[in-house]
């Protein structure tokens, strides 16, 4: 070898042996697979070469390289030497398909009569893994919310179904149970009840299953409602009473005999119900009847429950008690008095009068006189007589009237046409002489012995009367011891 240095000189090696090496390495590449997948997402390449130089296809220079796409992949290798020598190519293929799964119920709502729901996955990947932890294909839930499963492929690869919201509906429906009345009568011997519920199902205390139900005897009522989620409500319990009383009633009057004063009647009814219907037919609480018959009343209570009272028999008496009218018998001109006996009503004479007595002046023949009595609605008729009998008594006269006063006591002597004489004078004497038959007779006047003046009064008497007086007088003119 020569070197030649900067000032131009030069000079010349000893000699060598000179070798030729122009063998390249060996490479090789290895991995573990040759497919990225999910659960693999990168694979180390690694190198097998006694070079330590390399240069691998993605431009790294390290034994092993980690790669994660696609490709071909391979290594040069170069030798101390400087030769150099490729690998084999190695290809990578890639399967990060994701499995199809959903999830799928025969329902997405708990209710009362399915108070569990059983959620199935369909998925082309047989390892799950449920929102809730569990692994199986079906799951049973009964709480509400969103569930969802994951499936996993043998690539690794997953995927999330869709989420499926389980609701709930336990709402129990509502019911009641109402009536136009809750009493039992005789006007409503049956009464219906009526269901009034949110749900269609029914199921009544009587086993019956209509909306509405007719019932006829007492008792406590109720209904269940079950709705279409199966959840059921009790109604509200109806008591069903019973009032058929019937009514008190009674028919009373204070007589019930029809008289002469009391031509009509009042009958009263007396109940504890206010509907009310006569045998006659009026509807008021008091009637008046004027005929004979059987009277009965029909009270009717509010419940419609009736009842007849007692049979009032009314019964008639008009007869009157005797009535008479009294006779007299008179002298002519002379007054008399007929009297009408009997009669507790209104009198009424043929002369007008109407008076019970009556005074009447007899004329010169008998007279019929009649009078009626009028008791309410009855009369009856009597009649008396006056008969005129006798003459009137005739005038008295005195024929003669004097005094002897030849002896003491003084006589006075009278005479005349008369019955009665009486004899007056001073020192209130009187004296008197009757005859029972008028004719002529004498008066004496004894034991006169004050003087004075003395009066003969004469009257003449017989059946008709007593005719009017007549007078004298005398003078005695001395006193007698």
């Amino acid at each position: 070898m020569t070197a030649t240095g900067s000032n131009g000189c030069t000079a010349v090696s000893n000699g060598q042996p000179v070798d030729q090496d122009y063998a390249s390495p060996t490479v090789s590449i290895s991995t573990s697979g040759t497919l990225l997948t999910c659960a693999q997402p990168a694979l180390t390449l690694t190198a097998a070469s006694p070079a330590t130089d390399l240069l691998w296809s993605t431009g790294e220079t390290t034994t092993s390289v980690t790669v994660s796409t696609t490709g071909v992949y391979s290594v040069t290798a170069t030798g101390a030497n400087g030769c150099t020598a490729v690998s084999n190519s190695l290809s990578l293929s890639q399967d990060n398909t994701s499995p199809t799964v959903s999830i799928s119920a025969i329902s997405n709502q708990l209710t009362c009569t399915q108070p569990q729901l059983t959620l199935t996955a369909t998925a082309s990947a047989t390892a799950l893994l449920w929102s809730t932890g569990e692994t199986t294909a079906t799951i049973a839930v009964n709480t509400t919310g969103v569930y969802s499963v994951t499936a996993t492929g043998a690539n690794g690869c997953s995927a999330v179904s869709n989420n499926l919201i389980i609701g709930q509906d336990k709402t129990s429906p509502s019911v009641s149970v109402s009536a136009l009345s809750t009493t039992l009568t005789c006007i409503q011997p049956t009464i219906t009840l009526t269901a009034t519920a949110s749900a269609t199902a029914l199921l009544w205390s009587t086993g019956e299953t209509t909306t509405s139900v007719t019932v006829s005897t007492t008792g406590v009522y109720s209904v269940t409602a079950t709705g279409s989620n199966g959840c059921t409500a009790v109604s509200n319990s109806l008591t069903i009473t019973q009032d058929n009383t019937s009514p008190t009633v009674s028919v009373s009057a204070l007589s019930s005999t029809l008289t002469c004063t009391q031509p009509t009647l009042t009958l009263t009814a007396t109940a504890s119900a206010t509907a009310l219907r006569w045998s006659g037919g009026q509807t008021t609480n008091t009637i008046s009847v004027s005929q004979t018959g059987t009277y009965s009343v029909t009270a009717t209570g509010a419940n419609g429950c009736s009842a007849v009272s007692n049979n009032l028999p009314v019964t008639e008496n008009f007869s009157l008690p005797p009535f008479t009218v009294s006779s007299a018998t008179v002298c002519p001109g002379q007054s008399t008095n007929l009297t009408a006996s009997g009669c507790s009503g209104q009198i009424l004479w043929s002369t007008g009068a109407t008076t019970a007595m009556i005074t009447l002046t007899a004329g010169s023949s008998t007279s019929l006189l009649t009078a009626t009595c009028t008791t309410g609605v009855c009369s009856t008729t009597a009649s008396g007589h006056v008969v005129v009998g006798g003459i009137q008594p005739p005038p008295a006269q005195i024929l003669s009237f004097t005094a002897d006063e030849s002896a003491c006591p003084v006589r006075l002597t009278g005479r005349g046409v008369a019955t009665s004489f009486t004899m007056t004078g001073p020192k209130n004497y009187v004296f008197s002489t009757v005859y029972r038959e008028g004719a002529t007779h004498e008066a004496i006047g004894l034991n006169v012995k004050q003087a004075g003046t003395y009066t003969l009064m004469a009257t003449y008497t017989n059946s008709c009367g007593t005719s009017a007086p007549v007078t004298r007088t005398v003078t005695v003119g001395r006193n007698c011891p």
